[in-house]
């Protein structure tokens, strides 16, 4: 699901944490002084042409997209992708997008494309494999393989286009969710420049103005890292688990679990472990009161990158537009909303297993909470 960035909401109060903090308990440390990005001197920036959109040229159209980190991979309707037919794609193997905040599936084939985005200097190109949807359902409980199947899917409508670029999304209905599909790991030239083996660092930096695809001690300057891990049976080098933070409301002690730095919707979803999960804290999918203080500290364990409070309600720029509590994951588990981009730049290294935050560079104008 997507939605601009907000309207301020929710009182908020942003600290870069600079030295050592107690680890989670459970969690082993994540963080270590920084990674080293110097000789590569590779990298190009993609802006944002509205709110979290940018533009793209597949084949001979150009048009603006959704950017998304809480899904992997571009998702076409099949008349955006070139030299499509019913014949042609029967050739390539079959896929399936699910978003969960929007509870929307998308079926179709995945066709490797080329993808420009237009900018200075001739912009970027990627190649990558594209969902070319052919069928949609709208699905509440979704579970693959049990629940909406084929037979409440129906024809694709015309228009779809969404692109993912997070990481570690496989574990949320999302089998495809690779890093073969994420347009920004994929680069292959910038401008008519191709891309030189060992001087492009696959990785990108999220800005309030746009996002630098290729890492170098420039656009990484400012950034302070944290650890990431492998995903466990992984076949790719650049497929890294989801960052780790905790949570707590109030006074209570801080969960260690999973975050999402979502830019896709501007509310948050929070889930909590069953022992902070009762009392006062209202059931899943019921709101969180105003006039509550919600802390996130990110990783989970080891040193602090930073910290995320804010106070439900009380209009501050950078608080989600509300707080949803979930039970989707057993362990507790963030999804920023897009106001945490209001306060921080967000980095992803996939060839070295990398997160990083620092303090926004580009500050965004106000916006309506949707």
């Amino acid at each position: 699901m997507h939605t601009p960035f907000g309207r301020p909401h929710g009182r908020l109060t942003l600290a870069l944490l600079l030295a050592a903090s107690v680890a989670a308990p459970g969690l082993t440390a994540q963080t270590s002084a920084a990674p080293v990005y110097h000789g590569f001197d590779q990298t190009g920036f993609i802006p944002f042409v509205a709110p979290n959109t940018v533009e793209i040229r597949v084949g001979n159209q150009q048009f603006p997209i959704t950017m998304d980190v809480g899904s992997t991979g571009l998702t076409l309707s099949a008349e955006h992708v070139p030299g499509y037919s019913p014949e042609t794609a029967s050739r390539y193997p079959a896929g399936r997008e699910y978003l969960s905040s929007s509870r929307r599936l998308w079926v179709g084939r995945l066709i490797p494309v080329d993808v420009v985005f237009p900018g200075n200097g001739g912009g970027v190109t990627s190649r990558v494999t594209v969902l070319a949807v052919e069928r949609e359902a709208l699905c509440p409980d979704y579970t693959p393989g049990q629940v909406c199947p084929d037979s409440a899917l129906r024809p694709a409508s015309a228009g779809i286009r969404y692109m993912g670029v997070g990481f570690g999304r496989e574990i949320d209905h999302q089998p495809d969710a690779t890093p073969d599909r994420n347009p920004f790991l994929n680069v292959t030239r910038l401008g008519t420049t191709p891309v030189r083996s060992g001087a492009m660092r696959s990785g990108y930096v999220i800005t309030g103005r746009g996002v630098h695809v290729g890492l170098t001690t420039a656009n990484t300057a400012g950034f302070r890292f944290a650890r990431l891990q492998l995903r466990p049976g992984t076949q790719d080098p650049r497929d890294w688990a989801e960052a780790t933070m905790c949570v707590a409301v109030d006074d209570s002690a801080c969960a260690p679990g999973t975050l999402l730095t979502d830019t896709g919707i501007d509310y948050m979803f929070l889930t909590l472990p069953p022992e902070m999960a009762a009392g006062s804290i209202p059931g899943p999918g019921q709101p969180l009161a105003n006039g509550r203080r919600v802390s996130v500290r990110i990783p989970a364990a080891g040193d602090a990158v930073g910290t995320y409070t804010f106070v439900t309600g009380s209009g501050d720029a950078a608080a989600p537009c509300g707080v949803i509590l979930t039970d989707r994951k057993p362990a507790a588990f963030v999804n920023t909303s897009n106001r945490f981009f209001r306060q921080f730049d967000v980095l992803f290294d996939a060839h070295g297993g990398w997160f990083g935050l620092r303090p926004a560079t580009s500050p965004l104008p106000p916006a309506e909470c949707r």
